[in-house]
């Protein structure tokens, strides 16, 4: 039991030197890669969501346009919109 602990402790020492051991390129490469992979868990649930949007009734404004993106198109805009607010 206390080898895990003593393992765990080693990890995140390890890791916190890494991180400081890496140059900026590595550091935003670290982070692009973060992105997308949040992007990709984010995205199936916005797609429900814009379904979900399409399928339930509700009044049309007299100001909205009638060309709308795709589905797929407003789940991608969606995901892409909130994912940034993870980084800052």
């Amino acid at each position: 039991m206390a080898s895990l602990d003593v393992g765990r402790q080693l990890s995140t020492y390890d890791r916190q030197n890494c991180e400081q051991r890496l140059s900026a390129y590595d550091r935003q490469r670290c982070e692009q890669r973060q992105a997308i992979g949040l992007f990709w868990i984010v995205y199936p649930f916005c797609l429900v969501s814009a379904i979900a949007a399409r399928l339930t009734p509700k009044r049309r404004a007299a100001s909205m346009p009638d060309g709308r993106r795709s589905v797929f198109g407003e789940a991608r805009a969606a995901a892409a919109s909130c994912v940034p607010f993870a980084f800052r």
